[in-house]
């Protein structure tokens, strides 16, 4: 049994060192350490989540570290452990209010503001609502607490013999001293110790309503902001995808441009080509044709062997076609002019031979053997004569 109560003593030193750490750790502003070590003290024995005063002190962590939503949680954890605790529903309006005014000036700051925003301002609507309801119904319970309160004071005093200053203080210690109970009592005088009476609740709840007033519009020009920001943001991806149309455009005129380059340089190159073909043809029918030049002047040159006229045609190689022409022009020229020479020739001889025989009386058309006779004797002494001669 000693042992049992030595190892509670000691699980409880330990949660106490935990906690008061984590008070460190807010005072030093490392408020998610905090957090955790508030929680392990939740996880342990004897507390197993059922302490309302360590949710409230992670809330309080979450609240300080502008973590809203979260210290919304614990709180309703801490509710659900102690639902009667007007100090808890206290410290949830505050949670709720200072969650909503965030939520409704979120316009200005235009990294935040967004769609999901202007959805959130129904629920700060709700939150305010809300608070303005704890914040009334608190304050109502203090004006009924407070003769009660005051009526047990004066008994508590009368009965321990004590002066009134003194009662008030023990009353704040325990969280006793209410006609309502020492639960609500307790409350109540948390409350009170920490500032916040009847006209501090009429106040909070008055800052309320001004925000419910002004939500309408505050909604409205969060609406208006986003839409600017949509616009702008539809401008921006115009805007990109006309840059990205116009490098496209400019990338596909390079490229067609780049396609009608090499189309034009291998259409260069099939006119070289063609050119060189040409030029390659003309050279083969050039040479071809100096071939068959050749080819005549070596039957010219045989020609003129046979027929014993003298050398030196070979010149007539190296002429132009024409001279061929001119040659074969000249040529049946120079084959009339002896037979014109041999007629001229020929002619006076004939005569020559002719004459004697008319000299001579005789007449052809004589039958006389003696006259032929004679004439052969004639033509013999001409022959003799011819012969001589």
């Amino acid at each position: 049994g000693g042992g049992s109560v030595s190892g509670a003593e000691a699980a409880g030193a330990g949660a106490e060192a935990a906690v008061n750490l984590a008070h460190m750790l807010c005072i030093e502003g490392k408020y998610l350490e905090a957090v955790k070590n508030y929680s392990s003290v939740l996880k342990r024995s004897p507390y197993l989540g059922m302490s309302a005063e360590l949710h409230l002190l992670v809330a309080n962590a979450h609240f300080c570290d502008g973590r809203h939503a979260d210290a919304l949680r614990a709180i309703a954890r801490a509710l659900r452990v102690c639902p009667d605790d007007g100090a808890l529903w206290h410290n949830a309006a505050v949670v709720q209010y200072a969650f909503a005014e965030e939520l409704f000036n979120r316009h200005l700051r235009p990294g935040l503001a967004s769609a999901a925003v202007a959805k959130d301002m129904g629920a700060a609507t709700k939150y305010v609502a809300s608070a303005k309801e704890i914040f009334n119904s608190l304050r109502l319970q203090l004006k009924q607490a407070a003769p009660a309160q005051e009526a047990a004071l004066l008994a508590q005093t009368r009965a321990a013999g004590i002066s009134g200053e003194e009662a008030k203080l023990e009353a704040k210690a325990d969280g006793s001293g209410n006609g309502d109970g020492a639960a609500a009592g307790g409350w109540v005088s948390r409350l009170r110790a920490s500032g916040v009476d009847e006209s501090k609740l009429g106040e909070l709840a008055g800052f309320c309503d001004k925000a419910l007033q002004e939500a309408p519009e505050r909604l409205r020009v969060t609406l208006a902001f986003v839409r600017q920001q949509a616009e702008e943001r539809s401008r921006r991806e115009a805007h990109q995808r006309a840059l990205v149309e116009a490098r496209e455009a400019s990338t596909a005129q390079a490229l067609e441009q780049e396609g009608k380059a090499r189309q034009a340089a291998a259409e260069r190159a099939r006119l070289k080509q063609l050119e060189l073909a040409t030029l390659t043809s003309q050279l083969a029918m050039e040479h071809a044709s100096q071939e068959t030049r050749k080819g005549k002047g070596k039957k010219r040159k045989g020609k003129g062997g046979e027929s014993g006229e003298l050398p030196g045609g070979d010149f007539e190689e190296d002429l132009p076609g024409e001279a061929d022409d001119e040659y074969d022009q000249a040529a049946p020229a120079t084959a009339e002019k002896p037979a014109e020479a041999a007629e001229a020739t020929a002619g006076p001889q004939a005569e020559a031979r002719i004459a004697p025989m008319d000299g001579l009386g005789l007449d052809s058309d004589s039958d006389d053997e003696g006259d032929l006779g004679g004439g052969g004797g004639g033509r013999g002494g001409e022959g003799g004569g011819s012969a001589g001669g």
